[in-house]
């Protein structure tokens, strides 16, 4: 379901750039007024569309580009506030176009 699949990505993104940490599928569910066994199959539908993953052997997300949910190297800073990390150094470019207007920082070593 195509339209699932867009509101999901959008749901995901959403929270992400908003607090840095990516919804459970149980809060997907909630958000998206489905069954729960459909937004953990959704959880993984969309990671097998992007270049994103879950942590081995569960339904969490890990990576969800162009962000990753657990610390990397790659800190990204919005405004003063650092909660992001991002996947990889060219990930971490993409990332300004999710926040127009705000001020993005990325530090890595």
């Amino acid at each position: 379901d195509v339209k699932l699949l867009d509101r999901g990505y959008a749901a995901v993104m959403s929270q992400v750039v908003e607090s840095g940490a990516a919804p459970h599928f149980t809060e997907l569910a909630a958000k998206l007024e489905i069954g729960l066994d459909e937004a953990r199959e959704l959880v993984h539908e969309l990671v097998a569309i992007t270049p994103g993953w879950t942590h081995p052997g569960t339904d969490y997300l890990a990576s969800f580009p162009p962000f990753n949910l657990q610390p990397t190297h790659y800190r990204v800073t919005i405004d003063g506030a650092q909660r992001w990390h991002a996947q990889c150094g060219f990930e971490a470019m993409a990332i300004r176009w999710l926040v127009p207007g705000r001020a993005v920082r990325v530090d890595a070593p």
